[in-house]
């Protein structure tokens, strides 16, 4: 074996042990936190199970200036509120919904369930924590700067006894919830459904505060965590945050295994949500009534050592006229994250959208628009990424057939540069000025072989994003057992994790790395260096490694680009090739 071919596998053989142990090498610097670290906030998960030790002892959540001081609030005085009135439950059900509000807190959604997506296990998608740690709930500071919380309170609401209600399209109702406080202040809080959206408006109307608060400001609070919908949770809190636009600046928080983080920001509050990979739960004040807003996340490592992220957050309101009374309308959305439906509220929800960084970021808008208006067309986005694929092969035909054409003159000159390289073997300067010549003269660019894949990154990097987040892709079937396009294509799973592999054996990986290993063979492997050869043989076995826990989408993109690429080779090109034969001889 020569030195060189030893290299070459040494070098091949490091990076596969770099990549094997990353994995172990990352844990051992990054141990998981110790499980008595205390998390604020519950979890409804069907990963683990555990109750909150935090006990509610905190001061105000609002401090002199309005300056957020800690969003774990103590118990308000009994003498606040009435507590004799009993708790009940109001039902909303529409065709995009199924929503249950309780009178404690004043309108507390203890449950929403959304009717057009399924979760892992086939049933409608619940998005809220079933023992709910509060939402929409108000808490001011009065003068004796005790906190006042009106979430852990019943109230009551008008009409006074319905509690049930059905809508259908463009049909919609109010349900309000009201509290009459013992210093002889009223909170009402108004609910509105309407049947064809995911969201509701909540107007909050005080009277009068004067005199009763610190600072004349309240603060709505959303302490829900939203659940896990996916098969696989570590997928799903990948993509978890809780986020808020102010201004033209996207502000957000992830969470940490252990650790409780609050993070406070002043500005024009434009919205303040917390998302999952596919959902969100977003609060979207009035313009120009909030200025100050909150952001919570806790952690915690499951009983499979799988983090679950949990998130909160907290709208500050300043009232503005405290004799009198004071009215402000919040939109609030629980529904999915689709950038058309987000587009539609004009403040830039679509925002919290990944779409990648840089220069991704408008190709993966712009592969979304593309398949959703195929989709328009050809119901079934397998279709869709079959045509998707042709239309790109098309578009970029001209340059990757240039390329060819160039990857087969290089492969005719070898002969050629072998002698060079025989001959100018101690004058390496000499050789490599001969072999510059020696392209030009035949119109040969030495990195033309590389066009291909430089074309190709940018739109896998994108066509990887839009796969993975977004939710016109989720739950996308296409034939036999691929019923997921945005999820890999399991045929069955192994008893144990192989490192890079993962525990899933996935059709469609391996079918890539084949039409991947046929394509560098037609494009001329038969005439390379026996460097390039093995590497001809790695680099599918390298690309099924890394790709099998990609969306099966990706790998039938990928496969069908390959396909396309040995058909442009051996069929289209091969005329070509033979005119370049003749001519040569003839010349």
């Amino acid at each position: 074996m020569s030195e060189s071919n030893r290299n070459t596998i040494l070098a091949i053989l490091l990076i596969g042990l770099i990549l094997v142990l990353t994995p172990s090498y990352l844990r051992f610097i990054n141990p998981p936190a110790e499980d008595n670290l205390l998390d604020p906030i519950k979890v409804d998960s069907p990963y683990l199970n555990y109750q909150d030790p935090v006990t509610k002892s905190a001061p105000s959540i609002l401090g002199e200036t309005g300056t957020f001081i800690n969003p774990i609030i103590s118990t308000p005085k009994k003498s606040v509120v009435n507590e004799e009135i009993n708790e009940t439950f109001i039902t909303i059900e529409t065709p995009l919904y199924s929503a249950q509000l309780s009178s404690m807190g004043g309108g507390k959604i203890t449950k929403w369930v959304l009717n057009d997506f399924l979760d892992h296990n086939s049933n409608p998608v619940k998005m809220l924590h079933s023992l709910n740690s509060g939402n929409l709930g108000i808490r001011f500071t009065d003068v004796n700067r005790d906190t006042i919380d009106l979430s852990d309170f019943n109230w009551l609401s008008a009409p006074e006894n319905q509690t049930y209600y059905t809508l259908n399209y463009e049909e919609s109702t109010e349900i309000s919830f009201y509290t009459p406080l013992n210093n002889g202040s009223t909170i009402r809080k108004t609910f509105r459904f309407s049947a064809e959206k995911y969201d509701f408006t909540l107007t909050l109307d005080v009277a009068g505060l004067a005199g009763s608060t610190i600072d004349n400001r309240y603060s709505v609070f959303w302490e829900t965590p939203l659940l896990s919908t996916e098969m696989y949770l570590n997928d799903d809190m990948q993509y978890a945050r809780a986020l808020t636009l102010l201004g033209d600046e996207i502000e957000e928080i992830d969470a940490s295994a252990g650790e409780i983080e609050r993070e406070y920001f002043d500005g024009s509050v434009s919205w303040a949500a917390t998302r999952t990979k596919y959902f969100t739960a977003v609060i979207i004040p009035e313009k120009g009534s909030s200025n100050k807003v909150m952001l919570k996340s806790s952690g915690r490592t499951t009983n499979d050592d799988e983090l679950y992220k949990s998130f909160g957050m907290a709208l500050d309101i300043p009232v503005v006229n405290p004799s009198g009374g004071t009215s402000t309308m919040l939109t609030v959305y629980l529904g999915p994250i689709s950038v058309d439906i987000l587009k539609s509220y004009q403040v830039d929800l679509q925002k919290m959208m990944n779409f990648g960084w840089g220069f991704i970021r408008p190709i993966g808008r712009a592969v979304l628009w593309s398949f959703v208006k195929i989709h328009s067309v050809i119901p079934n986005y397998g279709f869709v990424i079959i045509i998707f694929s042709i239309l790109i092969k098309i578009l970029v035909y001209p340059l990757t057939h240039k390329s060819y054409v160039s990857m087969k003159k290089m492969q005719d000159l070898q002969p050629i540069i072998a002698e060079m390289k025989e001959k100018y073997k101690d004058d390496q300067p000499t050789m490599q000025k001969k072999q510059m010549q020696l392209f030009k003269e035949k119109g040969v660019n030495p990195l033309g072989g590389c066009l291909p894949m430089l074309i190709q990154m940018p739109l896998l990097f994108a066509l990887f994003t839009v796969f993975r987040s977004t939710i016109e892709l989720r739950g996308a079937e296409f034939i036999w057992w691929i019923t997921d396009l945005s999820s890999q294509d399991t045929l069955f799973t192994l008893p144990f994790s192989l490192p890079i592999y993962g525990p899933n054996v996935n059709f469609l990986p391996i079918f890539m790395g084949l039409t991947m290993y046929l394509q560098q063979k037609y494009s001329g492997q038969s005439s390379a260096t026996e460097q390039q050869k093995l590497m001809g043989y790695f680099m599918p076995v390298f690309m099924v490694l890394f790709f099998n826990t990609f969306p099966s989408g990706l790998n039938l993109y990928y496969s069908l680009f390959n396909i396309f690429s040995v058909i442009q080779t051996k069929y289209l090109s091969n005329g070509i090739f033979s005119k370049m034969k003749k001519d040569a001889k003839t010349g």
